[in-house]
This record gives structure tokens, C-alpha cells and sequence, in this order.
């Protein structure tokens, strides 16, 4: 328990420094999107210079207007909140405030408030169609979220085609004992189409308290039938489940804390792979700029079994600790419904054999793009998302398996690119590329593959 205890405080550590520096990609994280410390404060300017007028002439309601919109781009639905508020006093018959003034505690995760505004807004025979459909369902959710019992439940079915289905490695060469050997063809890269299935579900129970706090429940599912590999027929399922509750509003301002416990259990050849327990905590907070941060610690105990194709993993089983921090940002200035994401991750693992043990780093970057498609007219927007991952995975000791003599080193490059598109407010389609690419020490573990997959999606 020392070694393990030792571990994660080495790990703590590690991630201390990294925060530090991240700390610095927060500061500077305006200027990568074209907007610098100097654009925010011009930002602030131009908001005050709008809030003076509306003190000045309080029955300017095209100033008012002008400060609500300002205030939520800025991303400060408060301020507007409380301007349009200000217009219902010289008018409260304006359907267009109802329907901003809704729109708005929604956001903020006040459905009551926010469905009676909904309701005045369509109350007139005059309400255009489409605002009439779209606020009905702004009605609906509503009424969904204002339960005590919530369910999200999304399903993915579809077909994926991989260059490298089995993992093989790039050459026709595996290193054992020292030597290198050539492979059985059964050993070598080997393409192969899947028919997939993805479910999720979540279940929220709410506290019923103004903090709208919460005890959530997440589950994952997949299961993967390779058309002529089987035995690499992939199935899995993951559940995780905790309160989320909200630290005090006063030093950490809308700043939510999760704790939470989590299982699951992976099969590989449609026979027991991999049992997984344990737990975690992860920490929302809005940080600099308008830049969102996401801070998480877990740790889960892993239990692998041998199998006749896979006779010597059970030595992999142990313990595995991951710290992430994770900044994301809304990109608007630069295009509408664009926003980026930066995520560094440490992982360090322990198991029975020490050549199984690892330190894991990671980071990914991306960027999300929601738009409506020209020419279609869409019940929702399209989301376009590209990501792309830089993985370093560092091994303990040699595994006598391979050589005697080399510590194994991974580096991994991953690239995903991702389409979703709704048909219907429920049903929609989906595209997926992957790209991944392993340099390897060990020849054994150098391998590249691209998978391609694609089909209709559902959510309840």
C-alpha cells in the first residue's frame, strides 16, 4: 500500500506542474482564438457604456435590447436577465422578451421561471409556426427537466470498417526473447468490417433544492461482431453514479463537485476480458476569460482473465489512477457556434507483474462546430468535431516476454473527426473517421489503423 500511495502522490505532483503551466494557457487562451486581454476589456467598455445608457433613459428599450444581447454573447445571462426584466415593467405583453427571458433561465436551469415566459411568448394567435414548434419543445423539456425522475437515453447502431481490425503490427517481424521473429498470418494486420451497437442512458434524481443539485446515474454500453475476426467481438458496459452538488455560491460562483463510484466489465471474444471498480471525483468551475475548466481525479482497480487467446493478461491486473484537467471555450467571435477544448491527462498504473506497469501522459486538443447546413432546413443543428490526441506511455521495466533488455515505449498519435446530423428532433445520422498511429520500441506494438464507421442514431 506504501508503493501504491507513493505512486498517486508522484502522480499528484507531476500534475501540480503541469497545472501551473496550464495555468499560463488559460491567460493566454484569448490570444489563440483572436481575442486578447485588450478585446476583453473593450468588451467590458462597450457593456458598461450600454448599461450607463439604459440608467440614463431607462425607457430606451432599443439600449435595453442592446445591453440583454451584449450581456449574452459575454456570456452573462444575469445581467441580461435583469434588463429584459426591465423592459416587462413599461411592457409586459412584448413576446419577444418572454421568449429571450425563457430562453435565458432555461440556460441558467430555471425551468419554472423559465416555462411560464415560454408560455406568454406563444400566448398571442399571431406566433409564427416555427416559433410556436420551437418553443413547444423548449416547453417540453422543461417539463422533463422539472421532474424529479430525468432520463436521457441515446442508441447507435452502424457499421465500421477497420485497416488494422486485429492490432497487428505494421511489419511482418515480432520481437521474443531477444530475437526477431517472423509472424503467422493470423498475427499480422488484418482488415475487417463490425457491426456496432452504442448505448448510454442517464438517469438524474433531483433534490428538489434551488441549487438544482442532483444525485446522477451514467450508463454505457457497446458491443462490437467482427464480420470474419470473432474472436476480436468486443462487448462492454460501465456505470458510474453520485451526487452532483454546488460548492458555496459565494468564493466558487457556479462551481459544481461530483463525486462518484464506478464499475464495469469488458468481454473480448465474447468471453470475460477485463472487471473494473472504483471511484472518483470531478470538479466543473467556470475559470478565466470565460473559459470553462473541468478538474478530475480516479482511481479503479482492474481484474483481467486469461483466456485461450489472450493466455497471460491476468498479470495486468492492478490498480489504475488518472488526473485530468480539461479548459473549454466558445469560439463565437471567430464563428458562430465554434468552440475548442484542451484536456491533459496522467495516468500511472500499477499490476501483479511490474513490466504490466506504466506512467501514462496525454493530451488532446479539439474543436466543436455547431451549424445549420445551407439548403436544409434541420430541427437542429449539425455538429461537426474534430479532435486529435498525442498519448506518451512509458513502461516500468523490460518484459522478458519481448527482450530482457528494453524498456517498452509507446508513442501515439490519434486523430477523430466526427459528423452528427438530426433528421428529427429524435432520430438523426452519424459519420465517424478515426486515424491512430503507434511508434513503438518494440516492434510488436508499432501499428497504425484507420476505421471508418457510420449509421442512424436515436434518443429518448
Amino acid at each position: 500500500m506504501r508503493v501504491r500511495a507513493r505512486a498517486v502522490g508522484r502522480l499528484m505532483r507531476r500534475f501540480l506542474a503541469i497545472a501551473i503551466a496550464a495555468g499560463g494557457v488559460c491567460v493566454v487562451a484569448p490570444a489563440a482564438r483572436g481575442q486578447s486581454p485588450a478585446d476583453d476589456v473593450a468588451v467590458q467598455a462597450r457593456l458598461d457604456d450600454l448599461f450607463q445608457q439604459t440608467l440614463r433613459n431607462p425607457a430606451d428599450l432599443d439600449a435595453t435590447f442592446r445591453f440583454a444581447e451584449a450581456s449574452t454573447a459575454a456570456g452573462d445571462y444575469e445581467a441580461a436577465i435583469g434588463a429584459l426584466e426591465r423592459i416587462l415593467f413599461f411592457n409586459s405583453q412584448l413576446a419577444r422578451v418572454h421568449l429571450e427571458l425563457g430562453i435565458l433561465y432555461f440556460r441558467l436551469g430555471s425551468y419554472a421561471i423559465a416555462r411560464e415566459h415560454l408560455a406568454k411568448a406563444i400566448s398571442e394567435s399571431d406566433v409564427p409556426p416555427e416559433i410556436r414548434q420551437r418553443v413547444g419543445e423548449f416547453l417540453a423539456e422543461a417539463d422533463r427537466r422539472l421532474s424529479r425522475h430525468q432520463f436521457d437515453a441515446m442508441i447507435r447502431l452502424g457499421m465500421r470498417y477497420q485497416t488494422n481490425a486485429n492490432v497487428g503490427p505494421n511489419g511482418s517481424t515480432g520481437r521474443f526473447f531477444g530475437v526477431d521473429f517472423d509472424l503467422p498470418s493470423d498475427s499480422r494486420r488484418q482488415a475487417d468490417w463490425n457491426g456496432f451497437g452504442q448505448g448510454m442512458l442517464r438517469y438524474v434524481y433531483d433534490l428538489q433544492r434551488q441549487s438544482g443539485e442532483s444525485i446522477e446515474t451514467n450508463v454505457q454500453a457497446y458491443y462490437a461482431a467482427q464480420i470474419r475476426l470473432p474472436r476480436y467481438n468486443l462487448g462492454l458496459i460501465e456505470v458510474d453514479t453520485g451526487p452532483r452538488l454546488l460548492l458555496h455560491p459565494t468564493p466558487w460562483p457556479r462551481t459544481v463537485i461530483r463525486p462518484y463510484a464506478i464499475g464495469g466489465f469488458a468481454g473480448l471474444g465474447d468471453v470475460p476480458y477485463l472487471s473494473t471498480w472504483g471511484g472518483g471525483v470531478s470538479l466543473d468551475a467556470p475559470a478565466y476569460f470565460g473559459t470553462h475548466g473541468e478538474f478530475r481525479f480516479e482511481h479503479r482497480r482492474r481484474e483481467f482473465y486469461n483466456t485461450s487467446v489472450n493466455p497471460d493478461v491476468a498479470g495486468q491486473s492492478g490498480g489504475l489512477t488518472l488526473i485530468s484537467g480539461t479548459l473549454r471555450r466558445r469560439l463565437d467571435t471567430i464563428l458562430p457556434g465554434l468552440s475548442a477544448m484542451v484536456r491533459g491527462t496522467l495516468g500511472e498504473s500499477y499490476a501483479r507483474q511490474t513490466f504490466y506497469e506504466f506512467t501514462l501522459y496525454q493530451i488532446d486538443a479539439g474543436l466543436t462546430w455547431e451549424v445549420d447546413p445551407p439548403f436544409v432546413r434541420l430541427p437542429a443543428k449539425a455538429t461537426i468535431a474534430a479532435t486529435l490526441t498525442r498519448i506518451w506511455t512509458d513502461y516500468r521495466t523490460p518484459n522478458p516476454l519481448y527482450d530482457p533488455t528494453i524498456v517498452r515505449r509507446d508513442r501515439e498519435w490519434r486523430f477523430v473527426l466526427g459528423v452528427d446530423v438530426p433528421i428529427t428532433s429524435r432520430v438523426g445520422g452519424f459519420a465517424q473517421l478515426v486515424y491512430a498511429n503507434v511508434d513503438s520500441n518494440l516492434s510488436n506494438f508499432a501499428y497504425t489503423n484507420l476505421a471508418v464507421s457510420f449509421g442512424p442514431s436515436i434518443r429518448f
